[in-house]
């Protein structure tokens, strides 16, 4: 959805200088805050114990997740991929 989403926001031979989401919305998009995918993050780790200390995990971003407002995030270690909400990016 996200590299669609992306697509979308990118400029056609078909539409000269606009975009399919200018074309929609009458505003070109604003991408300042879209983060480099597959980039590192920090993610508040809850599964542990609730000590006062923080205790991050660290994974990398592949997405947003437009049901939650949270973010696809991949874990290398047991290679999956999880919706998290703290997170932290570090790009």
């Amino acid at each position: 959805m996200h590299a669609t989403w992306l697509k979308n926001c990118s400029s056609t031979h078909c539409l000269g200088t606009k975009t399919p989401y200018e074309m929609l919305y009458n505003r070109p998009p604003n991408l300042s805050k879209i983060p480099v995918w597959g980039c590192c993050v920090k993610v508040h780790d809850t599964v542990r114990d609730k000590s006062v200390a923080m205790f991050v995990r660290y994974g990398h971003w592949v997405g947003f997740d437009p049901e939650s407002d949270g973010h696809h995030i991949y874990w290398p270690d047991t290679q999956a991929i999880r919706i998290e909400q703290s997170v932290i990016f570090k790009c």
